[in-house]
């Protein structure tokens, strides 16, 4: 389920046929407010994240339970692998403080060092990763918000511990976002290039994502599978949208231009009457 829906996020996400435009090629206030206009709108996320995990954690009953009623459904269908990943990876300690290094930096160091390198080479391009951030990350705001879900390695009895870091939002499991972020980056990194190498080093972060914070008890495979249908719903609905940037015709100097030939005709005067002879 997991490889399917990357599939369709990275097939559906790209390439777009956008207009190019570097940062440097524009005007400096126009560079200034581009960045001044991002970081607001980092502040305003981190504001709403402010508000939702104090709501969250209000609920700790009821994001347990939510946390045992999502682990008895994946029981049901035999999906619970989260157990048994978890005791694979403990009896190596350096994988282990490795996949936490991974969980701890990845979701941040990854979106931003592939915005940056779309903000250089194509502010079009960085404005629909942008887009596609913002959306999920919203749409996962209000998950966190409506139903609380706590993770694997906080619900009572069941063997596994979360290890340092602790998670920022301790009952913002469902969806993940390691693994929708993760997805946002690999779709940066399709409107960057479409060379095979980046593609492939788009899904193999979103595939490391995953097995990381399954292994280290941080999510359970519905939150992954959640995780990246978030993303799929919000890039299928840009597809959709119309485009409010206007794009503007060069005009094709071989419209204007004579045929070749074809030579240019001179419009037919009108005939001029006779003159009159003089007596």
């Amino acid at each position: 389920m997991v490889d399917i829906l990357l599939t369709m996020v990275l097939t559906t996400a790209g390439p777009v046929a956008v207009p190019t435009g570097r940062l440097v090629e524009q005007r400096w206030w126009e560079s200034v407010t581009l960045v001044v206009t991002e970081l607001v709108l980092l502040w305003v996320l981190l504001d709403l994240y402010d508000l939702v995990v104090p709501h969250a954690l209000g609920d700790a009953a009821g994001a347990v339970g939510h946390g045992h009623a999502l682990w008895d459904l994946e029981a049901a269908w035999g999906v619970d692998v989260e157990r048994s990943w978890y005791d694979a990876l403990a009896g190596h300690s350096a994988l282990l403080d490795a996949a936490h290094l991974y969980y701890a930096e990845s979701i941040y160091l990854v979106p931003a060092v592939v915005a940056i390198l779309l903000v250089v080479h194509d502010v079009e391009r960085y404005r629909a990763m942008r887009s596609t951030f913002v959306a999920t990350t919203l749409l996962a705001y209000a998950v966190f918000w409506a139903y609380p879900v706590a993770p694997p390695c906080l619900l009572p009895g069941s063997g596994l511990a979360c290890g340092e870091p602790a998670p920022p939002d301790p009952f913002g499991a469902l969806p993940s976002l390691h693994v929708a972020w993760a997805a946002v980056s690999a779709v940066g990194l399709v409107l960057l290039s479409t060379r095979p190498w980046v593609r492939g080093l788009a899904v193999a972060h979103v595939a490391l994502t995953v097995a990381v914070v399954l292994a280290t008890g941080h999510h359970f495979v519905v939150d992954t599978v959640t995780g990246l249908a978030v993303v799929l719903a919000v890039v299928l609905v840009r597809r959709l949208l119309p485009t409010t940037r206007p794009s503007v015709r060069r005009a094709d100097p071989a419209a204007s231009a004579p045929r070749r030939g074809r030579a240019s005709t001179p419009r037919a005067l009108p005939p001029t009457p006779p003159r009159t002879a003089r007596r």
